[in-house]
């Protein structure tokens, strides 16, 4: 099966935008500092909300594809129960963080405040993503009934209808301060960005490259002017509509991101236009078939862009049909390609790491980066936030058995 290498750099550069947004938002809210360091810090954290969609949009395409046969055993043994996994072991070690910071010692009371944590999510604030996974991994099975059934139609009346109960209504919501009667038995924005992501990626919603471009360029535009307004006047219901992941801006800006990465494929030969639900499996050949990619599949692009390095691969084919179209020449894939594979192999990881390495900056070490030297500083130390995570896990994954949580 051949990579599909653009999977790869929306979950590399995801990763790194997580702990750009993270640090920026928690520093400008952890520390005191004027009103344009604080401005700046929301609108770098705003703009980067469409990190998480383009996760779980990648999530979808891949899990969302009829050609993989993913059965309700498997979805228990591979996909939930790592993530449980790394549910119980990460919140343990961040309860025993808080602990200890705060001059405690770790006894029978722990277990039990800690479980209590586990139950209600009251852990670190990053932590409800891996409750969010574990909710779309119950619902896979029924969301591919959508999928398996190769009806166009039905995806995209699919993909509208939570379009509009699960963004639109909330977004309306948020900036009248009325609430709709009319709702969903769904009320997350989650499973709309699963199936938009299936549904992009496969052809059967084609956004062309402009109007992809622009999405991005006006949900940037309304997420900064939102955001400052928000912060100026200051306004609830602005800074809802700014911070949230449902907002109709994030899911703009998120859908034509992920659509550009998309084009961008299909013009380099990655990926045909369209793809058929009998020939998907064919062009996506990674492992793992969920939001975090396993070591092996960085390792696989690693190998594949070796192997490649010398000249451009072969064209693109297209599983059940009697001939392959004609694809742009590829790229060729140099030690950026390998960086990006790396990191993206390491997004899971870096993910459950990289708040410790926050906190030790702010809470254990006291560095504040607005006395330190503002905006610029701040800037370098999530820099080198990514750089310690991404270390941290490639050794912890030198370790046996670490490779099934990490």
């Amino acid at each position: 099966m051949k990579q599909v290498t653009y999977f790869s750099r929306i979950r590399a550069l995801s990763c790194a935008a997580i702990v750009f947004l993270h640090m920026f938002y928690l520093a400008a809210s952890g520390f005191e500092t004027a009103f344009f360091q604080q401005t700046v810090c929301m609108i770098v954290r705003n703009c980067l909300l469409w990190a998480v969609p383009c996760f779980v949009m990648v999530s979808g395409a891949l899990l969302l594809d009829p050609a993989r046969e993913i059965t309700i055993g498997k979805v228990f043994r591979k996909y939930i129960r790592r993530v449980l996994l790394a549910l119980v072991i990460f919140t343990l070690i961040y309860a025993a963080f808080d602990l200890v910071l705060a001059g405690g010692s770790i006894g029978p009371a722990f277990l039990r405040d800690w479980l209590l944590v586990f139950w209600t999510n009251g852990s670190w604030p990053h932590v409800w993503y891996l409750y969010m996974l574990l909710g779309l991994y119950l619902m896979l099975p029924l969301y591919r009934m959508v999928t398996e059934r190769g009806s166009g139609p039905l995806l995209c009346y699919t993909v509208v209808i939570f379009f509009l109960f699960l963004s639109v209504l909330p977004t309306a919501a948020y900036l009248s301060g009325r609430t709709s009667g009319f709702y969903l038995m769904s009320y997350t924005v989650y499973p709309f960005f699963f199936f938009i992501g299936y549904a992009v990626h496969t052809g059967k919603i084609r956004i062309p490259t402009p109007a992809a471009v622009l999405m991005v360029l006006a949900g940037t535009a309304c997420l900064v002017a939102a955001t400052y307004y928000s912060l100026s006047m200051p306004s609830d219901s602005l800074r809802t509509f700014s911070s949230s992941y449902a907002s109709a801006a994030a899911v703009i800006q998120s859908v034509g991101l992920f659509a550009c990465f998309r084009n961008r494929a299909v013009k380099a030969g990655e990926i045909p236009a369209s793809i058929g639900s009998a020939g998907f499996g064919s062009h996506v050949g990674t492992e793992e078939e969920g939001a975090w990619a396993l070591p092996e599949d960085a390792l696989a692009l690693v190998e594949e862009a070796q192997r490649t390095a010398a000249g451009p691969v072969s064209g693109t084919e297209t599983a059940g049909s009697a001939e392959a179209p004609e694809a742009a020449p590829a790229r060729r894939n140099g030690p950026g390609a390998k960086i990006l594979a790396s990191l993206d192999g390491a997004s899971f990881g870096i993910y459950l790491i990289h708040m410790i390495v926050l906190n030790v900056f702010f809470r254990v070490l006291h560095w504040n980066p607005f006395t330190m030297g503002g905006l610029g500083v701040l800037a370098l130390l999530a820099a080198a936030n990514v750089l310690i995570s991404w270390a941290v896990t490639a050794l912890l994954r030198l370790i046996p058995g670490v490779k099934k949580v990490l």
